[in-house]
Formats: structure tokens, sequence, C-alpha cells
């Protein structure tokens, strides 16, 4: 069953981000997803938590996708109680709920994309 779900998700938010696909230049948003820098404790804990090489941890939440301003290298990613897709030029990463923070080490993110959320998973 959460297989289905997650490829169901999957599905939609390709669907929901494929107009603002690996967009370099300026920041895209569709939906209603939105962005935090998420350095402190205890803020956000249930968002998707993105750690890069040079920002730090930014959150993202609410169902949508979102193109930043300049790609981001990604090291690790938490989905807090979200499920969708991370994706950059050649590589693209799908992520579920969860508590603990995955290693991947992907250069040039440009994509963040949530289908949806559910439970009460939380990064910290």
């Amino acid at each position: 069953m959460r297989v289905a779900t997650a490829f169901t998700g999957v599905a939609a938010c390709t669907a929901i981000a494929a107009p603002i696909a690996h967009a370099s230049s300026g920041h895209r948003r569709s939906g209603s997803i939105r962005e935090s820098n998420c350095a402190g404790t205890g803020k956000h804990p249930t968002w998707l938590h993105v750690a890069s090489q040079n920002y730090g941890i930014t959150c993202y939440g609410f169902r949508g996708s979102y193109s930043p301003t300049t790609e981001i290298g990604l090291r690790a990613e938490c989905g807090g109680n979200n499920w969708g897709f991370l994706s950059g030029t050649g590589w693209v990463l799908t992520f579920g709920a969860g508590n603990t923070y995955r290693f991947v080490n992907h250069a040039h993110m440009d994509t963040v994309a949530i289908g949806g959320w559910s439970g009460s998973d939380s990064c910290s």
C-alpha cells in the first residue's frame, strides 16, 4: 500500500513540477509550497528539511513545487511528514515521510516538489 502511494505521489509531483523542471534562473513557485530557513531547533519540524553545502538547512512545507534562485548542492534530506521528489540536472530523488536525515550528496538541486503529507513524523 505504501509503495503504491509513493509511486502515485511521484506521478502527481511530476505533473505539478513539469512547468518548472530544471529552471536555472530565478525562482518559480507552483501551488502553496513555502520555504523557510530552519537553522533554529524546533522550527517547522514536520516540513521537508534539505541540508545543502552552502546554505545550511532550508525547510519546505505545503503542497507544490519550487525552484530555488540558485542551484543548491544537496547533501542530505529529511522528509518530515511529506512525500515528493527533489531533482537536478541528471538526477531525481524521491522522498517520503521520515524522521532521520538521509545523506545523498547530489549536485545542483533545482527543483523541490511536495505532493502531500500525512502523519506526524518530524526532523530534529
